[in-house]
């Protein structure tokens, strides 16, 4: 697909709205919750939705210090399929000394608390380079001063036990979602300190379906989901955002195959958590 029309999809869902306000602009209730299994498998349905599927959830993850550097592939685009670092962001931020483990809470009534191993916690979530996920990143100085910085995260990388976890990132002119803005409302530059002391990453809610893929690798978009975007809710039992509302991934994947038959035929299967591929 040329880069034109990727860029149309993705300003179309830029704001990343939160899965609450995608499912109050639908019209759609939070009585059920379709599921799949985490990780690689997806594309199955049927898992009962665990109490609590109607909270918002924030991610937290905590190191104790880190660097902020410009990106030196910063704008470059992946060849042959290899990605390039950071993902071609603005940034690199690199968190050291992290525990391991990504926390997990939910809004009230709930209180739902838990951890995922932070190597499960991208596939579950979901880190597509056209709808990233928002997070604030909250450092503190030697002094105590503290720096507070909200940006796009894309192109994960953790290594098991090494205690590193590194992110591309771009800073966010606007933050338009909900579960930040406390935060956001404390960002005083659109900078951090090239380094810094202890950190948390305070990751926002599940992203939205809004676009159908090719399964074909390289995967690329086709168009958006009609009646999208679609909001997904965290399942914490499978650990992984899965859309709610009642409608399955099976649902979606119809659409995509019904709204673009030249380009999805019958074959259309989930590529990530909050996207739609076909064909």
């Amino acid at each position: 697909m040329a880069d034109h029309r990727f860029d149309t999809l993705s300003k179309a869902v830029a704001s990343r709205l939160s899965r609450r306000a995608v499912l109050r602009a639908s019209g759609l209730g939070l009585a059920g919750l379709s599921a799949a299994t985490a990780g690689p498998a997806r594309g199955q349905d049927a898992t009962p939705a665990p109490a609590g599927q109607d909270s918002s959830f924030l991610f937290v993850q905590t190191a104790t210090s880190g660097t902020f550097a410009a990106n030196p592939g910063a704008g470059t685009p992946a060849v042959g399929g290899r990605p390039t670092p950071g993902g071609g962001a603005q940034y690199l931020l690199t968190l050291e000394g992290h525990s391991g483990n990504t926390v997990y809470f939910s809004d009230r009534p709930e209180r739902i608390v838990g951890d995922v191993p932070t190597e499960q916690f991208p596939g579950g979530l979901g880190f597509e380079p056209g709808n990233p996920p928002n997070a604030a990143v909250v450092t503190r100085s030697e002094d105590g001063t503290e720096d507070v910085l909200v940006v796009e995260l894309v192109e994960p990388a953790h290594e098991p036990g090494s205690g590193t976890v590194t992110y591309g990132v771009n800073v966010l002119g606007e933050y338009a979602g909900e579960g930040l803005v406390h935060l956001a409302a404390q960002q005083q530059d659109a900078e951090l300190p090239a380094s810094f002391g202890e950190a948390s990453l305070f990751i926002d809610d599940c992203p939205d379906s809004a676009i159908c893929f090719t399964a074909l690798l390289p995967s690329s978009p086709v168009g958006l989901i009609p009646g999208g975007p679609y909001g997904n809710c965290f399942n914490y039992l499978v650990l992984s955002c899965l859309p709610c509302g009642g409608i399955s991934r099976s649902d979606l994947i119809q659409k995509c195959n019904d709204a673009y038959p030249a380009e999805c035929g019958l074959s259309c299967m989930v590529w990530e958590p909050q996207d739609v591929a076909c064909c």
